[in-house]
């Protein structure tokens, strides 16, 4: 078990450690500063999708792109846990969202800042419950242009055969524009991706889907991101984890949203009343 486990744990995805990137390029290098980014053979965009945004921290006085994020209130967003915990925990204070835009580092974008964040009382790395409710200080302004909500309150079937999409923006150079991409990705059954792909971490609370694109798969900057249908705006998952970095046909674990409908309702409500 401490074999597998160290062979998984070295192509985790993580988010960007901005302590040990330089400042002209996120690399995804190993467990402690990487974070999970898609392939690039996709479909770009300009506001399609007003309800994704990025996950930014502040460690070394400028703000860094670290994970994709979904907006699903007029004050909340989604996230992978990972993206604000590992390698280390980070502030309230050190974080913020962007929005407002599908490209990234436009002028048409919005910060945000964090005013409040709950994690999943059970997020351990690999062992499931990957997703953190974050608190926007300023409320979006929803014209479904800009700014969006998308629906978490939907089921996606087990059983696999499912396709969705992923949206990131994968790797980014500080300062520089990225459209955001559109990745295809279709869910595969439990036991498969279990015994065909080894995923032996693999919990009833994530979704396992594998990358049906013709370039290279996850390899930085797309943690947390959502697997969505694009067309009904339905939020399935969020991205977590996978075992081969950048390459493509491989499954990845996302975190499955509706089994944590109630969590986030009730996380929202004690929020909102502090």
């Amino acid at each position: 078990m401490d074999y597998w486990y160290s062979l998984i744990a070295i192509a985790l995805f993580l988010r960007v450690n901005a302590d040990d990137i330089n400042n002209e390029e996120v690399l995804a290098t190993n467990v402690e500063s990487s974070t999970a980014s898609m392939g690039r053979d996709t479909e770009t965009v300009s506001t399609r999708f007003p309800y994704i945004v990025s996950i930014q921290g502040n460690t070394q006085g400028y703000y860094k792109h670290l994970c994709g994020g979904a907006i699903i209130d007029v004050q909340f967003v989604l996230t992978a846990a990972h993206c604000v915990m590992t390698p280390t925990p980070l502030e309230l204070a050190q974080l913020s969202v962007v929005g407002g835009s599908n490209t990234l580092n436009s002028d048409n974008e919005t910060r945000f800042p964090v005013i409040g964040m709950k994690i999943h009382p059970g997020f351990k790395i690999l062992r499931g419950h990957d997703i953190v409710l974050l608190r926007v200080k300023t409320k979006f302004q929803f014209d479904n242009v800009q700014f969006g909500k998308i629906n978490y309150k939907v089921v996606i079937r087990r059983g696999g055969g499912i396709n969705a999409t992923f949206l990131g923006w994968g790797r980014m150079k500080q300062g520089h524009k990225k459209d955001l991409d559109l990745v295809p990705f279709q869910t595969i059954n439990d036991e498969v991706c279990l015994k065909n792909h080894k995923f032996i971490f693999l919990t009833s609370s994530e979704i396992c889907a594998i990358h049906t694109g013709t370039t290279r798969g996850a390899c930085d900057g797309d943690s947390g991101g959502p697997l969505v249908d694009a067309n009904k705006q339905f939020l399935y998952g969020l991205l977590s984890y996978g075992r081969k970095a950048c390459q493509m046909g491989k499954p990845y674990a996302f975190t499955r949203i509706s089994t944590y409908g109630d969590w986030i309702r009730d996380e929202m409500n004690e929020m909102l009343l502090h």
